[in-house]
């Protein structure tokens, strides 16, 4: 009765599902190394592995059992390792895989060649245990474990010579090793040589296979980063944005090794600590590879004007970690405390903020201390007047804004999911709809979508200034006439209604933020395309009349006897909020659907737009392709900035930051309050030009 009691009381045993046994240890959600090139380096051995078994079977037959079964087992090891991982662990092999695979080709060569009778008669085989050292510095992102393995090696070799040379001593030289009586296997001079050319290419094809694996990867792996660069803002600012990152990025690696790296920054109560910190930072700091190679590779890279890690605009001042300024409080440095930044090594954010009871002196030498203030003086003023990427002034360019009607109440009683799905499937239309016409997304808010025509005019495609604005109004009934065609419909089944306002005129562009950076145009053009859009009717384009008479000037004879077809309505006066009254003139889908067809069909067949989309799509395939990076690194702020003036590019006149930042602050509020009253205007589009004169068509 006690025993059952026991039983009853006792908490139901733990089902280990798939994800819990997954989950243990963290071993399928922890990444510790690269799989592929792991894979690579084991086809590469096994393969090696094979062929000497063979070899030694052709040669020997059932005389030498030991050179048949050691290669053999570096195959069942590795063979044992991939089935426990796929099939009892359920997971990619690579935990097990990676040391089976180190362990198995390390040891193995050496006992092949003690096995053989020493180094020489062996043909080097060991030379196949440098292979363990090699892949683990390439696959595993442990640095104590790849120390592990060096030592290993190291370890493999001083025993393999040790044992060598105790049969020498015992008069029993090229003894093998799995005979109880002394035995030497017999070997030809013709087999040595090959063994000594098959393990050099056998090691050399290892190395040069994971090497050229891990290149195609980390080419894959920038393409990628440019293309989804060039995807969320134009390419020659995300080149811009990558450049300034990249650059920052070095410059914080450049002061954290001057400084004594991440480590250092731990107990300073420690004497130990301090004097490590002081004057031999800089001797001590890094690995000794790294102090050997860094002059030479320095001298060689001409980049010994950069050694001091503040030249070049001392852009490590924005880093992402606040280091406090040591000098005395004064008026222009006690405000840096905040700005002056350091990346420390190894991933590790370090704040030297923390230091208020240590004197500087014990911490720094005098010419680490020395660039820490230049760098948060220089950096500070850097800041003031420049925020890394340069802002573009754009003197004509028109601004297209799109918005869904009853957009705000269809989400009160759609899941978020539906919403999203559909926002997936519009704006990929829209998407569609401008790459035809040529025109630049900037961003969506919602369910708004802003693009613009004409802007990279200024970024090395000059065919896009070509009749911006009528591109821009064809792009409007272009998204008019892809929602007729496709029927699209809103999650709860009603039909799909949108606005479309442009605008045209000088703008300014530039990335704002450092999180989440953020590409956007700023200036009174964008407000009055979002009025133009709020105030349109549904299922039309609404435009300012000093647009559309650019547009009729930029019309040829054959798209003009095209637009003659169209039924344009005239409004005057209409009020629009902080920007007085202005003409404006609208054209709808409905009522115009056999001549919106001739306009778009016009549009899309003339030469020189369809040149604009191409050029676009060719410049920025450029930009992927080309090598980023390089620019910046080698340049100081001064010939950066005139590297970029000067670029083919970048031929727009930078803009002072103080006024975009004005603008900015306009743009933001109006374009905020606009997006809050999406839903009145949805519902009432023509309240604004109630009080307007009367249509004229």
């Amino acid at each position: 009765a006690r025993v059952v009691s026991r039983v009853a009381m006792a908490k139901p045993p733990r089902v280990a599902s798939r994800r819990t046994r997954i989950g243990r240890g963290g071993s399928a959600v922890r990444i510790e190394g690269d799989a592929f090139l792991l894979h690579g380096s084991v086809f590469v051995c096994g393969c090696g592995s094979l062929g000497w078994t063979v070899l030694q079977v052709a040669l020997y037959g059932d005389e030498e059992p030991a050179l048949v079964v050691v290669p053999l087992m570096y195959i069942a090891v590795v063979s044992f390792a991939i089935a426990y991982e796929r099939f009892v662990l359920h997971r990619s092999p690579f935990k097990v895989l990676v040391h089976a695979h180190l362990v198995a080709v390390s040891v193995l060569p050496a006992l092949l060649e003690m096995e053989s009778g020493g180094f020489e008669r062996s043909g080097g085989v060991l030379g196949w245990a440098a292979v363990a050292p090699f892949t683990a510095m390439v696959v595993l992102q442990n640095k104590q474990t790849q120390v592990r393995y060096a030592a290993l090696f190291i370890a493999v070799v001083v025993t393999t010579v040790g044992y060598e040379q105790a049969m020498r001593t015992t008069d029993q030289p090229c003894r093998a090793l799995f005979r109880t009586h002394y035995h030497v296997v017999q070997v030809w001079t013709w087999q040595v040589h090959m063994y000594y050319v098959a393990t050099l290419l056998g090691v050399t094809a290892n190395g040069l296979i994971l090497l050229r694996m891990l290149t195609e990867k980390s080419e894959n792996a920038i393409h990628a980063h440019k293309t989804l660069a060039c995807s969320i803002m134009p390419p020659p600012v995300a080149r811009e944005v990558f450049e300034q990152q990249w650059h920052r990025l070095r410059e914080g690696k450049r002061v954290a090794a001057k400084t004594g790296g991440a480590r250092s920054y731990g107990a300073y109560s420690d004497t130990s600590d301090s004097k490590r910190l002081g004057g031999d930072t800089q001797r001590g700091s890094g690995t000794w590879a790294r102090r050997l190679l860094t002059p030479v590779l320095r001298a060689v890279m001409g980049e010994g004007s950069h050694s001091s890690g503040w030249s070049g605009g001392a852009r490590v001042s924005r880093s992402s970690s606040s280091v406090a300024s040591f000098s005395p409080p004064r008026s222009r440095e006690h405000s840096l405390r905040s700005s002056l930044s350091l990346g420390l090594g190894d991933g590790v954010v370090g704040s030297v903020s923390s230091l208020s009871g240590v004197s500087p002196t014990n911490a720094l030498d005098a010419n680490a201390l020395r660039e820490l203030r230049l760098s948060a003086h220089t950096g500070s003023r850097r800041v003031d007047r420049h925020s890394g990427v340069k802002a573009r002034r754009h003197a004509d360019v028109t601004v297209i804004f799109v918005d869904i009607v009853g957009f705000s109440d269809m989400c009160k009683h759609v899941k978020p999911i539906g919403v999203l799905r559909f926002l997936e499937h519009y704006f990929a239309l829209v998407d569609t709809v401008g790459e035809e016409h040529g025109v630049t997304k900037i961003r969506t808010v919602g369910d708004g979508y802003l693009a613009v025509s004409g802007l990279m005019a200024d970024m090395g495609v000059k065919q896009d200034a070509h009749r911006h604005v009528l591109r821009a109004l064809t792009f409007g009934l272009g998204v008019l006439q892809e929602i007729q065609d496709t029927g699209f419909r809103l999650p709860d089944g009603t039909p799909l209604q949108v606005r479309v306002g442009l605008a045209h005129g000088p703008v300014f562009s530039g990335v704002v933020g450092r999180t989440c950076m953020q590409y956007d145009i700023f200036g009174d053009v964008p407000n009055l395309a979002a009025r133009m859009e709020q105030t349109s009717p549904v299922g039309g384009v609404h435009m300012p009349m000093s647009s559309f008479t650019k547009m009729k000037q930029d019309l040829g004879e054959e798209l003009a006897a095209a637009f003659a077809t169209l039924r344009f309505q005239t409004h005057t006066g209409v009020a629009i909020k902080n920007m007085g009254s202005v003409d404006t003139v609208s054209v709808t889908w409905r009522g115009n659907e056999e001549a919106v067809e001739r306009v778009l069909a016009g549009s899309i067949g003339d030469d020189a737009n369809r040149t604009v989309a191409a050029h676009i799509g060719v410049l920025a395939e450029q930009f992927r392709r080309a090598s980023w990076g390089e620019r910046v690194a080698g340049n100081s702020d001064e010939e950066d900035d005139s590297d970029q003036a000067d670029d083919a590019t970048d031929v727009d006149e930078p803009v002072d930051m103080a006024e975009m930042e004005g603008l900015s602050s306009v743009t933001e509020e109006n374009t905020v309050e606009a997006h809050k009253n999406h839903a009145e205007t949805n519902e009432t589009p023509t309240e604004v030009v109630e009080d307007a004169a009367p249509a004229k068509t």
